[in-house]
C-alpha cells in the first residue's frame, strides 16, 4: 500500500497498531509463565514474583480484548487488517531483546526488574501509537465507531502501564534491588 494522503496514513498506522496487539496476544503469556520462574537464592518474594505475571496475564487478556477493537475499527473502513505488509520494528527488536536475555540469564532474580523495564517500553510504545491514531482521526472527522474502540484501548494501555510502574517502583521491588546491590561488588 502506497501512502499517499492522511487516510493511507492512519490506515498503515492502524495495521501497525494490529500487528503490535497481534503480536503481544502470543508473546504475553510467555513473558507471564517466565516472569513466575522462582530465583534460587529466594531474593525475590513469591508474593512479588505472582504480582508481575498477574500483570502479564491481565495485559494478555487485555489485549485479546484490544485486538477485537480494531477488528470493529477495520470493519467501518474499506481496508482489512494485514500484518503481512506491516511490520513494527521498535516491537520486533523489544521482543527479541527479551528473547536474548532468556538465554543468557543465570540469576532469576533479575528476571522480573527486566521484564518489567521491556514491559513499561512496550506500554509507552502502544501509547504513543494510539495517541498517533485518535489525532489522524480527529483531523479526518472520522465516526466514533472508529475512535471509541481506539479510546477504550488507549485507556487500558495507560491502567498497565501505571501498573507496571507501581510494581518498578514499589518497596518490594526497591528490596530486591537493594538485596541484589549488595550481592555485587562494584568492579
Amino acid at each position: 500500500m502506497n501512502i499517499e494522503t492522511l487516510y493511507d496514513l492512519f490506515v498503515h498506522e492502524l495495521r501497525g497498531m494490529y500487528y503490535v496487539e497481534t503480536r503481544l496476544v502470543d508473546e504475553l503469556p510467555a513473558l507471564a509463565d517466565n516472569a513466575m520462574v522462582d530465583s534460587l537464592d529466594d531474593t525475590t518474594p513469591t508474593e512479588f514474583i505472582e504480582s508481575v505475571s498477574d500483570a502479564f496475564a491481565e495485559h494478555a487478556t487485555e489485549t485479546e480484548s484490544q485486538v477485537d477493537r480494531l477488528d470493529d475499527v477495520f470493519e467501518t473502513l474499506p481496508f482489512q487488517p494485514d500484518t503481512r505488509e506491516r511490520e513494527v520494528a521498535a516491537l520486533d527488536g523489544l521482543l527479541r531483546e527479551v528473547e536474548q536475555f532468556d538465554h543468557i540469564i543465570l540469576n532469576d532474580a533479575l528476571r522480573n526488574p527486566f521484564y518489567l523495564d521491556a514491559a513499561a517500553k512496550v506500554e509507552q510504545l502502544e501509547i504513543k501509537g494510539y495517541e498517533n491514531l485518535l489525532q489522524l482521526a480527529d483531523a479526518l472527522d472520522l465516526a466514533g465507531d472508529a475512535t471509541d474502540p481506539l479510546e477504550e484501548n488507549l485507556d487500558e494501555e495507560r491502567d498497565a502501564l501505571s501498573t507496571l510502574e507501581d510494581l518498578s517502583t514499589g518497596e518490594q521491588m526497591e528490596s530486591i534491588l537493594g538485596d541484589l546491590g549488595d550481592e555485587d561488588p562494584i568492579v
